[in-house]
């Protein structure tokens, strides 16, 4: 495809530092069967090499390179969807790399619809080399938006999604240092989008000791600021005059905010100054779904305290429940991918 002329697909490659493995990943997508795309690749700042491994693939003519100075990846990607002139686009970390049909088979899946985004299976690549294949585990259409709020398992390179879904979404919030693939995601599917599972291995993302922060303390304070968002979009009225309609999804942060008070408490993160929304959207919960002392219990003590007692009751009853809850996300940095949540 000549450069300038107009591609389905853009593969959007934010990067900072990465020169060891960014090549991987630009051939991974000229690789592509589909050959209708580009390539958009943000660098954010880098000092290394990161340009210099990939200057000699860059004459044919598919791949757009910007530097910019740095300002995350949230910006970075935010930057590559301006740049981006498919109409589908394809997120790919510097340090991960696509399978070579996984963009020809998502396309073909969701062409029809701009409605609709593609999940493709994909593995996990452990520093000793193994590889760990996972499949996403589809659900009922009507219980997506819910299925995300408790959990998003799903690789950012698993995706392909339509440029217009993602720019009326109001793309990737430059707020958070973390989980901004998850926010995204969320506010597409509370848009009305559905996705579609392709069941096929289209994607590896590569465990390493800089997948994750090793701050987890850090990495709690970004989910929570994630999940402020989805409480108050919750405790709008019209959506908790629609709870009966849509109470899965009201169940799915019920449990997010338990998880979240948890680990707050677990890590001595003051919980009551990041998640007001949480706590109010329980105490509504707690008082429409309590029964008998429980309730009169809450009544008493408060929205707060009832978390707090509800916390230790669990570390009482729950053998190791605390070091669960500190060691759940080491889960990408060790490698073990045990998807379950041990908590």
């Amino acid at each position: 495809m000549p450069f300038g002329s107009q591609p389905l697909v853009s593969v959007v490659i934010p990067v900072f530092n990465g020169a060891e493995y960014i090549r991987d990943a630009v051939e991974s997508a000229l690789n592509q069967t589909f050959k209708d795309l580009e390539i958009v690749v943000v660098d954010d700042g880098s000092t290394d090499d990161t340009k210099t491994v990939i200057e000699d693939l860059m004459p044919g003519g598919k791949i757009q390179y910007v530097y910019q100075e740095n300002r995350g990846l949230s910006a970075a990607r935010n930057v590559g969807i301006g740049l981006a002139r498919g109409k589908y686009i394809k997120f790919l970390d510097s340090d991960d790399f696509l399978y070579p049909d996984q963009i020809r088979q998502q396309f073909e899946q969701i062409k029809t619809s701009d409605r609709l985004l593609s999940i493709s299976d994909f593995c996990f690549l452990r520093p000793s080399g193994e590889t760990v294949n996972r499949k996403y585990s589809p659900v009922n259409e009507a219980s997506q938006l819910a299925s995300f709020i408790d959990v998003n398992s799903v690789p950012v390179h698993a995706f392909l999604v339509s440029k217009a879904l993602i720019q009326k979404a109001g793309g990737f919030d430059e707020s958070l240092k973390a989980c901004e693939d998850w926010d995204l995601w969320i506010r597409i599917l509370k848009e009305g989008a559905t996705i579609k599972h392709l069941p096929y291995m289209g994607c590896c993302y590569r465990i390493s000791s800089n997948s994750m922060s090793t701050d987890m303390r850090k990495m709690l304070i970004q989910k929570c600021k994630l999940f402020e968002k989805v409480n108050g979009w919750l405790l709008q009225k019209e959506n908790l005059s629609r709870r009966v309609e849509k109470n899965d999804w009201f169940d799915a942060m019920a449990r997010t905010n338990n998880r979240l008070f948890d680990e707050c408490m677990a890590r001595g993160v003051p919980f009551e100054s990041l998640l007001k929304n949480a706590i109010r959207l329980m105490g509504v919960l707690y008082q429409s779904e309590l029964g008998g002392g429980l309730k009169q219990i809450h009544g008493l003590l408060g929205t707060r305290n009832y978390i707090r007692m509800k916390y230790f009751f669990k570390i009482i009853t729950k053998k190791n429940y605390k070091p669960n809850l500190l060691n759940a996300d080491l889960i990408w940095k060790l490698g073990n991918i045990n998807m379950a949540n041990s908590a």
